[in-house]
């Protein structure tokens, strides 16, 4: 019986990429002949690990307000070790330095090595040290797109061959909002029409005050527009989404929610008339994938891995000036048959992505490499 650990620390709190993508992938992970252990510092909730009984926890107790490096690098190898683990699995960027453990590691972008600037001189410090050496020590590299392929190629001089391309897919399955729901929603955050959406931590990389500028020259043509945004403010210098608001002169059709639940999720993506995501830096970016599975057409920039996913599928932003960004979203307010030609080509991209497909490669690597022990 192959025993496999897999780091479960990034199912801990509310969600972020790497716990998305790790969630995603347990319940198509084979059992035949293979137990999982999943190592958290605390009980992780029952609806994140599959109900099957080659699913096996093991929390360790450790406080997770303390060093999670600690945990990783000192504490976790050591349950490794005592349960005897043949491989080891983890979904986010770094694995125990010094364990003899054949690993896998999952480094989805690096844009704390592209950009320092974004990040705590500390912060971003460790993540360049502790990623760059998981790379380089794991027996796998899996990244999500041809774009962080050649980062970690070109950044990290990892070999071609030791880099395997594991992409994200959209847990969004279909239009989740009849009229009903579409009506519960808007009246629920009081929304006018039309609906521009962006999900995603705002962040200064993905122009969240150019797009409410924007926002502010779509009213002009459209004047019970709302624009949702959702995700947790990391804006740096900080500045509130209702100071930007306030300054573009759409105080009242702003809204901004830090956190909601799948369910009103779905229903926001599947109420939205257009879907905004722009970035000058993402290694996949799920959230326009998600848009396009619930029926809604993406704007999205022309850069890093977005490119790469979603020419054709959707309007791309070059310059990212309010200007240009309004031109966008207006164009897919007026050109209906431009929409339905981009959600087709969209409705054809999502059928290329699927959380089985993704975990059907990382059985395969961890196959390969179980032959070798």
């Amino acid at each position: 019986m192959l025993r496999i650990g897999i780091n479960g620390a990034d199912l801990e709190g509310r969600g972020t990429g790497v716990k998305r993508y790790l969630s995603s992938i347990l319940p198509y992970l084979e059992c035949d002949n293979s137990e999982y252990f999943i190592y958290s510092r605390a009980p992780l909730p029952e609806e994140l690990i599959p109900k099957k009984r080659c699913f096996i926890r093991r929390p360790t107790g450790h406080p997770t307000d303390k060093s999670y490096t600690f945990w990783e690098q000192l504490v976790l190898p050591r349950r490794l070790k005592k349960d005897s683990i043949d491989i080891f699995l983890s979904a986010g960027y770094s694995i125990p330095l010094f364990m003899k453990i054949p690993s896998i590691v999952v480094i989805h972008d690096l844009s704390f090595s592209a950009h320092p600037e974004w990040y705590d001189r500390r912060e971003g410090l460790r993540r360049r040290l502790i990623t760059r050496m998981s790379a380089r020590r794991a027996k796998k590299v899996i990244t999500v797109s041809q774009f962080s392929k050649m980062e970690l190629a070109n950044r990290y001089r990892i070999p071609d061959a030791k880099i395997t391309i594991a992409p994200n897919a959209s847990s969004q399955r279909n239009k989740a909002s009849g009229r009903s729901v579409k009506k519960l929603i808007r009246q629920k955050y009081n929304l006018g029409s039309p609906v521009i959406l962006y999900v995603g931590l705002l962040l200064e990389r993905r122009y969240i005050r150019q797009l409410i500028e924007a926002f502010g020259i779509v009213r002009k043509n459209h004047k019970n527009a709302a624009l949702v945004l959702v995700g947790k403010n990391q804006l740096n210098p900080n500045i509130s989404v209702i100071e930007l608001a306030q300054s573009a002169s759409v105080k009242d059709s702003v809204i901004h929610l830090e956190y909601i639940s799948d369910a009103e999720l779905a229903a926001l993506y599947g109420t939205a008339d257009i879907f905004v995501y722009l970035s000058s830096y993402e290694g996949f970016g799920i959230p326009p994938l998600e848009a396009l599975s619930a029926g809604t057409p993406v704007v999205t920039s022309r850069s890093s891995s977005l490119e790469e996913i979603y020419e054709g599928s959707a309007l791309l932003v070059e310059d990212h000036t309010p200007g240009e960004i309004a031109g966008k979203i207006d164009l897919l307010l007026s050109d209906g048959n431009m929409r339905n030609r981009l959600l087709t080509s969209g409705k054809n991209l999502t059928k290329k992505f699927s959380w089985k497909k993704t975990a059907e490669i990382i059985n395969s690597e961890i196959k390969v490499l179980s032959e070798k022990l």
